[in-house]
């Protein structure tokens, strides 16, 4: 009896613990173990902004294109002076005097082709037509050259923007003048006649709008008179037709009647300057006489539009040295026309003054 009743208290004493244990919570699991993170060092940076904090550097300059040098004048190419006149004026006879010389300093020949014809525009055409590359130039006559592309009429196949100055050679008072018989033996006579009998005295010039022409008129205006103009192609043709009393008297530049003045055959009434030519110094200027009127020719070299720079300017320092030589000098100054060199930028300038007044008589001119 005693042992069961021991056993009955060992039995509920393991109950007991067994259900003590049941009841009691689990134990957490243990963590898995991790490897430590590396520690991050204070001066890393990101990638990106290291490439950003890198100095930028400058981009390599271009490489320089030389300049291909113009070859000009080719030994041995001939080239071509057109002038716009017959033979025998005052430009034609400036170029047969500088073309020598240019050849010189060219190392080249020139050969000098007359293009005469509606007042330089035939001339004129052929030279802005021309291909720009030295070879083919001209004379210039200012203002001759203007009328012919402000006119609309005549319906020129270029305009200014066409037509490149390279230089002036010489600048020219025009003369008025008659045979050395003529009963005009001063310019008033001239112009009283004219006042008795309007458009009668025939008056010879080289082509309508000429510098010869412009100087007509502006005489017409100042002394409020209608002379009759005749037209022809150059100053040589003119001075012919006054020889041959074929006019009453003409208007011209000097260098084109200078051996006729000379000879005697010629008598000069007044000069459209406003001092006295030296090549005629006791001829009183048409201002003197009473009517203000003033025309003086520039004679000098162009050639078409669009040549390089290196050409005009090798044409230009060429027609400077044939000014310099001392034979040209004395030629021109003996021929009536000085030298007087303009380069490039001053014959631009020049035109551009006489343009301007050439405009307002564009209406007188059109009337022709």
């Amino acid at each position: 009896m005693r042992r069961l009743f021991v056993s009955l208290i060992a039995l509920v004493t393991a109950s007991t613990l067994v259900l003590a244990a049941c009841a009691a919570p689990a134990a957490p699991p243990t963590p898995p173990t991790q490897a430590p993170a590396a520690p991050t060092k204070a001066t890393e940076q990101p990638k990106a902004t290291a490439q950003l904090s890198e100095p930028t550097k400058a981009p390599a300059p271009p490489t320089a294109v030389p300049t291909p040098r113009v070859d000009y004048p080719q030994k041995g190419r001939a080239m071509t002076m057109i002038v716009p006149f017959a033979t025998g004026g005052t430009s034609d006879i400036g170029a047969r005097l500088l073309a020598p010389v240019m050849e010189k300093e060219l190392g080249t020949s020139i050969e000098i082709s007359n293009k005469p014809g509606a007042a330089t525009q035939v001339g004129l055409t052929e030279i802005a037509k021309a291909k720009p590359d030295g070879y083919s130039f001209g004379t210039s006559s200012i203002p001759t050259n203007i009328p012919v592309y402000l006119d609309p009429r005549r319906q020129a196949a270029f305009g200014r923007k066409d037509l490149q100055p390279v230089a002036n050679y010489s600048s020219t008072p025009q003369v008025i003048d008659v045979k050395a018989d003529s009963p005009f033996k001063t310019l008033k006579d001239l112009v009283d006649t004219a006042k008795a009998k309007p458009d009668q005295v025939k008056v010879a010039d080289a082509g309508i709008g000429s510098v010869t022409h412009i100087a007509t008129l502006l005489l017409m205006k100042a002394a409020d008179v209608k002379l009759a103009p005749v037209h022809f192609d150059s100053g040589g043709q003119t001075t012919t037709a006054l020889l041959g009393g074929h006019v009453d008297a003409q208007t011209v530049g000097t260098p084109a009647i200078i051996s006729q003045i000379k000879s005697g055959s010629i008598r000069v009434l007044g000069v459209f300057s406003e001092q006295r030519d030296p090549a005629l110094p006791d001829v009183p200027t048409v201002a003197e006489q009473g009517y203000k009127a003033y025309m003086t020719a520039y004679y000098g070299i162009l050639m078409p539009a669009g040549a390089p720079k290196e050409i005009i300017q090798t044409l230009s320092q060429a027609t400077k040295k044939a000014l310099d030589s001392a034979e040209v000098k004395k030629r021109l100054e003996d021929s009536g026309q000085p030298p007087t060199y303009m380069d490039t930028a001053a014959f631009e300038t020049a035109w551009a003054k006489q343009e301007e007044a050439v405009k307002p008589l564009m209406s007188d001119i059109a009337q022709q």
